[in-house]
């Protein structure tokens, strides 16, 4: 999947199957700063119109957007090069992929450092994801925010037990994971403790799974689904 730059502007094309109904995924991905900025919002229709045979070369049908003079919530139909208002509840219920733009200035090094990747050539047969997930205290919240937006079309999106985790470790090279941060894991070392994998040393540690505000640990996300 390339990369699909607005103007020289970054957008959320490696979550384009990430789907959004009304705004809500917006403002999930702002919450969690996807690419470091919470700066994403709708493309206009005239920034969709503008990369037009790039949205049909990436199999984009109906998107989000924003009305170019009135600001009015639309979809933008990507073969017809067209934008309707949403006049009714039934159309602003609809689920389409997010395709969302910030004020990032586009990057090669932002988009390899900070995109979201799948992997689904491992030898499990499992759908991995990794890469710009992380930074919060335990993901219970999240995990459930990216299942509801189902991330890449599915909605059974959990954490690795320690056991997995630790597989994942060994074979990091040959999946290409190399997580800045500890990693969490699902495994209770002891009732309200996590196990977290530090990919850099291998080192396993316990952390709290419900921190105090007091509690800076922040750790990286991968996710499985079967």
């Amino acid at each position: 999947m390339n990369m699909i730059k607005i103007n020289n502007k970054i957008t959320s094309s490696d979550l384009n199957i990430f789907c959004d109904s009304h705004g809500a995924a917006i403002s999930f991905i702002n919450q969690y700063q996807f690419k470091k900025t919470d700066t994403w919002r709708y493309p206009t229709s005239d920034e969709l119109k503008s990369v037009t045979e790039e949205l049909r070369l990436q199999s984009y049908k109906l998107l989000w957007c924003r009305d170019s003079n009135t600001n009015t919530f639309s979809i933008y139909d990507v073969e017809k090069c067209t934008h309707e208002k949403c006049n009714n509840q039934q159309q602003l219920q609809q689920t389409l992929p997010l395709l969302a733009i910030c004020d990032l200035e586009y990057s090669s090094i932002i988009d390899r450092e900070l995109a979201v990747h799948l992997n689904t050539t491992n030898e499990w047969g499992m759908f991995l994801v990794y890469g710009a997930l992380g930074e919060h205290t335990y993901p219970e919240s999240f995990l459930k925010s990216l299942n509801k937006f189902k991330l890449y079309n599915k909605s059974n999106w959990r954490l690795p037990s320690f056991i997995e985790l630790e597989q994942l470790f060994k074979y990091r090279e040959s999946l290409n994971l190399s997580p800045e941060l500890p990693v969490w894991s699902s495994t209770e070392s002891k009732k309200f403790f996590v196990n977290v994998l530090d990919f850099q040393t291998g080192e396993i540690s316990e952390w709290k799974k419900y921190a105090s505000a007091l509690d800076h640990s922040r750790g990286n996300i991968v996710l499985i689904s079967d």
